[in-house]
């Protein structure tokens, strides 16, 4: 898409989600300026790891980290138990992934596995397949009846499957509770922003939130958290994102209104990045949003100037903001109008921003 400068006053595009307290599903209904469209009890950041990491669970949880989905290998079950025992100790959540090979048994081994892990109060739900769109290992008839087997076992808790390639997740719809969708697309050698430029990154975004609501599915989305190793060489062609990247890729995924964060992959990142860069994205987020995360309508907002998204964000503590993201390569500045009985936290209606080159920004309303 190209950027280009707006003249007129225009009505910001915008979209929507269902209210649901655990598990928010999107309508794209009409509403007004401010109206909620989605609620998530309690929004969690997390991260992907390894089984035999133990020593990650605590460092995860000093970050302000909330859980972990860690690659099990052949589920070997005396790792898994050491690993819930951490988790236990620090408090940090888990998905557990289920062991590949037993996805295509016929025996009781999955149900077996399912029951071992199912009573434990650090698990937060299944994590079926990875990427099973890539599999022909993993097609539908076959995770449907796994997935089927693993609701039987333990019906209480939800199933996730996650995808890269979004327009082959369909097919999938009966084989998964959540749906959950990793986009790493920044490239080692690029210059900086250059996976965002021409609203590439915003739309990949709006696109997975506008399938999740197709699908009837909570969205969640992985973020890249990786690039360079410990050796300083690109990991699978990528670099790790730039400060202004990392702000960028973090509040542009909001505009897809996932239930939860994730990003790939622990043991591939980089601890300087996650505590000089991350660490302190999560943390400001956090002292605005500690529970819970309620999105509202933008619908009535009057904007001039080059392209932008926004959604307002709640924390359900009678406080709210109104997050823009520019989708402008240069410093770019903004007019923007509230509609009728609403104001900024000054008392003001309509206000001009300056933003960075794809920047962000988090301004307060009025609880009134």
């Amino acid at each position: 898409m190209k950027i280009r400068t707006i003249s007129l006053l225009s009505v910001l595009a915008y979209f929507s989600l269902a209210s649901c307290v655990s598990d928010p599903i999107r309508n794209y209904s009409s509403g007004h300026f401010g109206s909620e469209i989605g609620h998530v009890e309690r929004f969690e950041i997390g991260w992907y790891d390894d089984a035999n990491n133990l020593d990650s669970l605590s460092q995860l949880a000093t970050f302000g980290f909330d859980f972990t989905m860690p690659y099990v290998g052949r589920g070997d079950v005396t790792k898994l138990d050491r690993y819930f025992e951490s988790a236990q100790k620090t408090g940090l959540g888990v998905y557990l992934e289920i062991p590949r090979e037993l996805v295509n048994v016929r025996d009781k081994a999955l149900s077996d596995f399912i029951e071992r892990y199912r009573d434990n109060p650090n698990l937060r739900g299944w994590y079926l397949y990875d990427e099973p769109e890539q599999k022909l290992a993993s097609r539908p008839g076959i995770l449907k009846k796994a997935y089927a087997e693993v609701k039987n076992a333990d019906p209480t808790r939800s199933v996730s499957l996650v995808f890269g390639i979004l327009r082959l997740a369909a097919p999938y719809r009966e084989t998964m509770d959540r749906l959950w969708f990793d986009f790493y697309p920044i490239d080692a050698g690029t210059p900086e922003f250059a996976a965002m430029r021409g609203g590439r990154y915003a739309e990949k975004v709006l696109s997975a939130g506008r399938l999740a609501n197709k699908l009837g599915k909570p969205l969640f989305l992985i973020l890249q958290g990786y690039g360079e190793g410990k050796d300083g060489k690109p990991q699978f062609g990528r670099r790790l994102p730039t400060a202004a990247e990392t702000r960028y890729q973090f509040y542009a995924s909001l505009l897809g209104q996932p239930m939860s964060l994730a990003y790939w992959t622990f043991y591939r990142s980089r601890p300087e990045w996650v505590q000089g860069i991350l660490e302190p994205i999560i943390r400001d987020f956090r002292s605005r949003f500690p529970n819970g995360l309620i999105y509202a309508s933008t619908v009535g907002l009057l904007v001039s100037g080059p392209r932008c998204d926004s959604i307002i964000l709640d924390n359900g503590m009678g406080q709210r903001w109104l997050l823009i993201v520019s989708r402008q390569d240069e410093v770019c500045s903004i007019g923007l109008t509230l509609p009728a009985g609403a104001t900024f936290i000054a008392g003001e209606s309509v206000t001009r921003l300056e933003l960075d080159p794809f920047g962000t920004s988090l301004l307060e309303l009025s609880s009134n």
